[in-house]
């Protein structure tokens, strides 16, 4: 097991796309589609419906996330 990496853990989720499916409130928390799995999320931002969106970090079982950057 020396010299291998671990695969699968929220560590593979960050850096990667998402788009908001479903909002919450104020748009701070919802629901993010993900490699075809849908997920809980905060962001510090308010966020609308079908933002695309990048996984910053995670908070137990919750993604943190931010607005994609438009290019």
């Amino acid at each position: 097991t020396i010299g291998l990496k671990k695969r699968g853990g929220f560590e593979d989720l960050v850096g990667v796309g998402a788009q908001v499916v479903s909002i919450e409130g104020d748009g701070h928390r919802g629901l993010v589609e993900l490699r075809g799995e849908t997920w809980s999320f905060i962001s510090p931002s308010a966020l609308t419906l079908n933002d695309p969106v990048i996984v910053k970090s995670h908070k137990g079982m919750t993604l943190v996330v931010e607005k994609e950057a438009q290019s």
